[in-house]
């Protein structure tokens, strides 16, 4: 996504990219239904932000930010009667 604006005389523009990978499992078993995988997200913004009134502004520069966030996952669904489930589960993430 690229964006270029202005607010009064400050210009601000950026570029920002994301996504994200799920990799998973399902093990059904009796009354069971198990998930379990494997996500990663990647999140790179690259803002600019441009002051043309520096009397009365405060801030401005390039801010770069790249997050990469790798996680475990496992979840559990029991099924009881037909008409009740019980959902647990786990994540881990790596932030």
């Amino acid at each position: 996504m690229n964006q270029k604006s202005f607010f009064g005389t400050t210009q601000y523009n950026a570029d920002q990219i994301n996504y994200n990978i799920n990799l998973s499992n399902t093990l059904s078993w009796r009354n069971h239904e198990t998930h379990a995988g494997f996500s990663f997200k990647n999140l790179k913004i690259n803002e600019d932000i441009i002051l043309n009134d520096t009397l009365t502004q405060s801030y401005g520069g390039e801010y770069m930010k790249n997050e990469k966030i790798p996680g475990l996952f496992i979840e559990n669904i029991f099924s009881w009667k037909n008409n009740i489930e019980l959902i647990t589960g786990l994540r881990l993430d790596n932030h």
